[in-house]
């Protein structure tokens, strides 16, 4: 009788560790929260649609939006709202970083947002040149795959 009643609480103390352990080694940033990316703890999975790089100029510094792809074309407001975002190169280059060698990134310019049906896309936009190279070029030296759209 002892054996009986004492084996299904073994197997339920079992099955209950097993699964909190399960979640705490797979927990993962939740991308959908409101809150303030910290750079030094962020992590990212592969995602399978690849990622969407959005920029737009704050006074003098250019602002980055990293989004994980989907088959839905994003607002405006889900871009400039996205919690995902940080304000000049350095800083971009730290959350490009975060992600998995041979990641897909689709930096997406305002021709593109247009042709795509966001009629609006305000300040969207790629930055000068110069710093599209640079990003590049950063990019390929962390097995990054960036495709630039205008």
């Amino acid at each position: 009788m002892k054996k009986v009643v004492l084996m299904p609480i073994l197997l339920c103390f079992a099955v209950f560790t097993t699964i909190s352990c399960i979640k705490e080694e797979t927990e993962e940033v939740d991308l959908s929260k409101d809150s303030i990316v910290k750079l030094d703890t962020i992590t990212f999975t592969h995602s399978m649609k690849g990622w969407e790089l959005y920029s737009w100029p704050v006074s003098t510094k250019w602002k980055y939006s990293l989004m994980m792809g989907t088959n839905a074309t994003k607002t405006y407001s889900q871009i400039i709202n996205n919690y995902i975002s940080v304000i000049g190169e350095d800083s971009l280059k730290v959350l490009l970083s975060k992600l998995p060698s041979d990641e897909e990134i689709m930096w997406l310019g305002q021709v593109w947002l247009q042709n795509c049906g966001l009629s609006s896309p305000g300040e969207l936009k790629l930055p000068p040149r110069a710093i599209q190279i640079e990003i590049k070029e950063f990019c390929d030296n962390h097995n990054l795959r960036l495709t630039i759209v205008e």
